[in-house]
């Protein structure tokens, strides 16, 4: 996830503790729902995604 979207794992741990990325844990593995990530990409501007990584990862998760 953090590879992908281009942000460190902090980043993306405070982001499921505000509340701005769900997630689910089972057995100690956090699994991100890929509508979930692409709303989080549609509004990158406020969460600090960089925008050359969000083109990458449309073009390859957007149907």
């Amino acid at each position: 996830m953090c590879r992908i979207l281009g942000i460190g794992k902090r980043t993306v741990h405070a982001m499921r503790e505000r509340g701005e990325l769900p997630y689910s844990k089972l057995e100690h593995k956090i699994y991100f729902r890929t509508d979930d990530i692409i709303r989080l990409m549609d509004s990158h501007d406020s969460c600090g995604i960089p925008t050359a990584n969000i083109q990458k990862i449309s073009e390859k998760i957007k149907p």
